[in-house]
């Protein structure tokens, strides 16, 4: 994404630096920055809730006074052709019987080795990623479908499940 960015920065003769790095320890000072965001479903792709509230105390950290960060999230109780999945996913994780790769309910691994390889993922619901976000110190703004303010061509719909986008402040 850096390296697209890069290239769209040097097209548009934009004066944009951009950086890689640990979002659960960020290199900046204190309040330095008036927003913050975090695409692509991104934060849930931390491992542990622990590590992902440490993430959005980190971006806080770095937040100015007030200042707004955004950030995605799948929601595993939205999309009605995955609650049977999750339903039996939960009996499984109730048993011990879940994937043993997988460190908290809500957990995936998808992708296929010889494809463009595993990602994992976890996939919240509202009320998880509330008790972050106040963990973390934030004040939600709003929180809403992509769909209920975007609008996408069948293909984008196609390639990309259904998202929650979540404004905060500091």
């Amino acid at each position: 994404m850096i390296a697209a960015a890069k290239e769209i920065n040097k097209i548009k003769k934009y004066d944009i630096e951009f950086v890689q790095g640990d979002a659960t320890s960020l290199e900046f000072e204190d309040n330095s920055f008036d927003y913050a965001l975090f695409s692509f479903n991104g934060i849930m792709q931390i491992p542990y809730s622990k590590n992902r509230i440490n993430a959005l105390k980190e971006i806080r950290r770095v937040l100015k006074y007030n200042g707004t960060f955004i950030f995605t999230t799948h929601d595993r109780n939205e999309e009605e052709e995955f609650k049977e999945f999750w339903n039996s996913e939960k009996e499984r994780w109730n048993k011990g019987l879940q994937d043993q790769r997988l460190y908290e309910y809500g957990d995936r691994i998808t992708g296929s080795k010889n494809e463009k390889g595993e990602i994992y993922i976890h996939i919240p619901d509202r009320e998880e990623v509330l008790e972050s976000i106040v963990a973390a110190g934030f004040k939600l703004v709003e929180d809403f479908y992509r769909r209920e303010l975007f609008a996408e061509s069948d293909k984008v719909r196609e390639f990309s499940g259904e998202c929650r986008f979540w404004v905060v402040k500091k």
